[in-house]
């Protein structure tokens, strides 16, 4: 019976551990920053935190240098993804945006993806695929 048990925990070890491995990284350059005001993004995994962008499955803070910053997201399960950030110019932890709702700070999303006329671009034009190889993408801020 006590050997079962010791079977089953280092089974379960060992699932845990096969798990882990497969887990990806998102290697993001962003580029086009002004100043060394910080950029502020976000992962989402699925087109509805992507649209309300509040509840993504990482967050990040980099500090740029000479117009470029760049960060890793690790322990990704492989699946799609969506990275949205922008450029906190002021420091108030918000993309600041106009009466009309066109962004006062520099902003941008994975692949470069633009929306039409004032809505961002939905998950699918910025969506990436992670499998459990690290992937790099350039972010270019706009």
């Amino acid at each position: 019976m006590q050997r079962r048990l010791i079977f089953l925990a280092v089974a379960a070890l060992g699932g845990l551990a096969a798990h882990a491995a497969i887990a990806g990284e998102l290697d993001i350059t962003i580029v086009n920053a002004k100043g060394d005001a910080p950029i502020l993004g976000q992962v989402f995994a699925d087109p509805m935190s992507f649209a309300v962008k509040q509840a993504g499955v990482a967050k990040f803070r980099i500090d740029p240098a000479n117009g470029q910053a760049a960060t890793v997201v690790k322990d990704l399960p492989p699946g799609r993804y969506a990275i949205a950030v922008f450029q906190d110019l002021n420091g108030n932890g918000k993309l600041d945006q106009s009466f009309f709702g066109v962004p006062k700070e520099p902003y941008g999303f994975s692949r470069d993806a633009e929306g039409s006329g004032l809505t961002p671009p939905g998950f699918e034009a910025a969506a990436i695929s992670l499998g459990d190889e690290p992937q790099a993408l350039t972010i270019h801020l706009h």
